[in-house]
This record gives structure tokens, sequence and C-alpha cells, in this order.
């Protein structure tokens, strides 16, 4: 209705803000609902020390670091959103820094909206009534589609660098303090 342009720009808001609120409410519901049940799981009773200390680091890591680190995984379309949404809830990830970090959903917001919006004009690219030349039409889409994919995956790739880095210095600066 709105065209490849505008239509995906229109979809795109609609979706970002739909998926945010969404995420926000999981998020807050796993920050009230279930993280007094999960501290207590995580640490030993007997002996008061963690029972997992590599979630520990990384909750620590949240902690200093919630902003950059959601914004990361956001980035990547391989891990689930709607699981994580309410495990960083249980977390330490200050709720300003999650909530701003839903921004990281952007990029394959759009992608996912593109290809969508690109499928639709490629099956109205096909009817008789439209004009234009169909070779240039499917051209562009394919590209498009293909450009977006690699931009996700560029992404995706660097942002597990840098989360694994992020992680790293915090194993490294926790072996330090001990």
């Amino acid at each position: 209705v709105f065209g490849l342009g505008v239509g995906v720009l229109l979809a795109s808001t609609a979706v970002f803000l739909g998926a945010s609120f969404g995420a926000i409410c999981a998020f807050f519901l796993g920050r009230y609902l279930l993280r007094d049940v999960i501290e207590t799981k995580m640490v030993d009773q007997e002996t008061g020390r963690p029972r997992y200390p590599v979630l520990t680091a990384i909750d620590a890591a949240l902690e200093q670091n919630g902003l950059r680190i959601v914004f990361l995984l956001r980035l990547s379309p391989i891990i689930p959103f709607n699981a994580i949404n309410y495990i960083l809830g249980v977390t330490a990830v200050p709720s300003r820094a999650y909530i701003l970090s839903c921004l990281g959903m952007i990029p394959g917001t759009i992608l996912y909206v593109f290809v969508g919006s690109s499928a639709g004009s490629l099956v109205e690219s096909t009817g008789k009534e439209s004009g234009g030349s169909i070779a240039l039409r499917i051209t562009s889409i394919v590209v498009g589609i293909v450009l977006g994919i690699a931009a996700v995956a560029a992404t995706t790739f660097y942002a597990k660098k840098e989360l694994k880095k992020i992680i790293e210095e915090n194993e490294n600066g926790e072996g330090q303090v001990s």
C-alpha cells in the first residue's frame, strides 16, 4: 500500500515499538517476579558461596557494561530475544541500560521488514498491470536482500567478538582481585 520505502519505514517503526514494549515487559517480569528465586538458587545455602562462579562473573559484567553487552546481544539475530528478555531481567543489568539497548533491534527489524516487503514487491512486479522493467526490480530486490543479510552477518560477527572480549576482560579482572 505504501510502497517499498515508506512501507518499510512505517512497518519497521511499528515492529520496533511493539518488540521494544514486549521486551521491556518481559524484562520487568523477570526482574520483579523471578530474580529473588534465581538469586537464592545461585548461592550454596551451606557455604554462602556462589554455585556458579562463571554466572557470577557474567552478572558482574552485565552490571558494569550492561548497555554495551545487551546492545551487542540485540545486534545478533541468532540469539532468541524472547528468552533473553526474561534472563536479563534476572541479572544485575541496569533497567535504563536494558531499555536503551533495545535500539540494537533496529537493524534486524529493518532487514526483516525489507525482506517481507521485497517479497510483496516481487509478487506485484510479476503482475501484467505493473509497468517498468521486471528484471531491474528483481535485481534491486535481490541486491538489497543480499546486502542486508551481509550487514547482519558482519554485525553479528563483530558483536560476538566484542562480547567475548568483554567477558574475558571481566574474568581477568575478577582473577586479579581474588
